[in-house]
C-alpha cells in the first residue's frame, strides 16, 4: 500500500515484474486508523484476492528527535500511530487472509534501537520517540 495510490500508482506500475505477476495499488497512510481494513476489503472485493502469503509493515517515521525528559506526548502519540498502531491495524486487518494461506508471513521491520539486546548501543542516539514506538511494534 501507499499513501496517496493517485499519485504513486503511475510511478510502481512503471517497475519492472514477472510476466505473469500483476502489481495492484492501494491506498494505506499508516496515519489512518481505517486505510489497512479498506485496503484488505478492496483487494478482495475489487481484485478476487483471497489470500496473502506475505504482509510486510515497513512503514515508519522519525520526525523527532530529544530526550525523553522533554518529549512532547503529542510527538510520541504521531510515532506510536504510525510505528506501532499501524502494525496492529494492518495485522489485524490481514489475519483472516493469511490464515487462507498455506505458510503465511507477518514481517514487521525493525531497527537495532526497537530490540531490548540493542538498545543500550543506541542509547546515544535521542530518538526517544522512534525507538518506543517500535520497540512496541517488534512486540506485536
Amino acid at each position: 500500500g501507499v499513501r496517496n495510490a493517485a499519485s504513486q500508482a503511475a510511478a510502481l506500475h512503471e517497475l519492472p515484474r514477472a510476466d505473469d505477476s500483476k502489481l495492484i495499488v492501494v491506498q494505506l497512510d499508516c496515519a489512518s486508523r481505517s486505510d489497512a481494513e479498506a485496503a484488505i476489503q478492496q483487494l478482495k472485493a475489487d481484485h478476487g484476492i483471497a489470500h496473502l502469503n506475505v504482509v510486510i509493515a515497513n512503514a515508519a517515521i522519525a520526525a523527532n528527535y530529544g530526550p525523553a525528559s522533554t518529549m512532547p506526548l503529542e510527538h510520541l502519540e504521531a510515532h506510536m500511530q504510525v510505528n506501532a498502531y499501524a502494525v496492529l491495524l494492518l495485522f489485524q486487518a490481514t489475519r483472516d487472509m493469511m490464515q487462507a494461506s498455506n505458510a503465511p508471513q507477518f514481517i514487521c521491520i525493525g531497527a537495532p534501537i526497537s530490540t531490548i539486546t540493542e538498545m543500550e548501543g543506541c542509547a546515544r542516539a535521542p530518538l526517544t520517540n522512534y525507538g518506543l514506538s517500535k520497540l512496541a511494534a517488534c512486540y506485536l
